[in-house]
């Protein structure tokens, strides 16, 4: 007889709370559109949120602040090599023209050799030829010549 009871107790429970639960759903749900508010954050937790978001903006002036620095860093140098490029052009044909003819011959003979180790002969006797032409007199322009004959 009790275990009846209380079944029907239980069910009696359940129902009572589904249909608080669907009340409830029903209530906000219909009502809820109309004139309903937002929960209230504490007054505490609102402050925080405002220096979270005043530090992030901060952060990002800061970020904005580098780049524009890095930029103008960039274009001064930019401007401070355009004006020293051609002093440096200068500096470099003075210093190919101070060369002696010995010492260029001497140079474009390592790079014929260099062309023949590597077996490029085509290209190698190009480049004795030219030795010949451009350098008559070197000892460069002999092995040149040498080095054709073989």
């Amino acid at each position: 007889m009790y275990g009846r009871l209380i079944t029907m107790m239980v069910f009696v429970l359940l129902g009572l709370m589904a249909m608080a639960f669907a009340f409830n759903y029903l209530w906000y749900r219909v009502f809820g559109m109309f004139g309903a508010r937002p929960p209230q954050m504490p007054q505490q937790t609102q402050q925080v949120q405002a220096e979270a978001i005043e530090a992030e903006n901060e952060l990002e002036e800061q970020r904005r602040a580098r780049i524009k620095a890095d930029q103008e860093k960039k274009a001064q140098l930019a401007e401070k090599h355009k004006k020293e490029l051609p002093s440096k052009r200068a500096a470099w044909k003075a210093k190919e023209e101070a060369r002696s003819a010995e010492e260029k011959a001497q140079a474009d003979l390592k790079m014929a050799l260099d062309l023949l180790q590597a077996e490029r002969r085509d290209a190698a006797h190009r480049r004795f030829r030219d030795i010949i032409e451009k350098y008559p007199g070197t000892d460069a322009a002999a092995e040149a010549e040498r080095r054709l004959k073989q």
